[in-house]
């Protein structure tokens, strides 16, 4: 889906940043995401996910779309979740792997990202994990290239997986319930992160994550 093509009022009540999502879609820091546009892909979240329990096993809102996950870091885990969802949703895709050696980032990365997409026949989206940090940044402001999600980037940010843990969190422990009953009495849940802090792509993420949500 291309930037002319996503409704305004979408854009406006995922990120209080218009420009980051219209200019080239694209995910790739959770600071493009305001707090009511976490209650938005949460509740989303939990009705995809009930699809799927009930035995649905997704829809076709992605039916024609082909996604291309391009690895320059090996991740089984992250690749394999991105293919199984746009499959769910009956979409396709190609798998770009093995890349370790390619290129380094800057428009040498957007020059091959973008060779490497136009051999995939009708790429709609890219999901890009690389190991400099701010390289997939660098890449979706190419205008060459489609609308694309970080899977990773170096030290910099994994916002795809932080949402998913704090999607878990406000899930498990029903936070949207709790919220509501929070304004009443005032009481703040207090998430500890423990691990790389410094290096950990992902508790970057999560830690702005968790400030949007207004949690400690």
């Amino acid at each position: 889906m291309m930037a002319s093509s996503i409704p305004p009022s979408l854009i406006d009540s995922l990120t209080d940043d218009p420009k980051s999502w219209s200019t080239v879609p694209g995910l790739i820091s959770v600071a493009q995401v305001t707090p009511s546009g976490l209650s938005l892909l949460f509740r989303t979240a939990q009705e995809m996910r009930d699809t799927v329990r009930n035995g649905g096993g997704g829809d076709d809102r992605l039916k024609g779309k082909t996604l291309a996950t391009v690895f320059y870091e090996a991740s089984t885990r992250t690749a394999c979740s991105f293919q199984a969802a746009a499959v769910r949703l009956g979409g396709k895709y190609d798998h770009y792997a093995g890349l370790e050696k390619g290129a380094k980032g800057g428009a040498e990365l957007a020059e091959a990202v973008g060779d490497i997409t136009t051999k995939s026949t009708g790429t709609d989206a890219i999901v890009l994990r690389h190991p400099v940090r701010g390289s997939v940044g660098e890449v979706m402001h190419s205008a060459t290239i489609r609308p694309i999600i970080n899977a990773g980037d170096g030290t910099g940010e994994h916002p795809t997986q932080a949402l998913l843990d704090l999607f878990t969190i406000w899930d498990e422990l029903q936070l949207e319930q709790q919220g509501k009953d929070a304004q009443k009495d005032r009481t703040r849940l207090v998430v500890v992160l423990l691990g790389d802090l410094k290096h950990g792509r992902t508790v970057h993420s999560l830690a702005k994550l968790l400030a949007r949500a207004g949690l400690d």
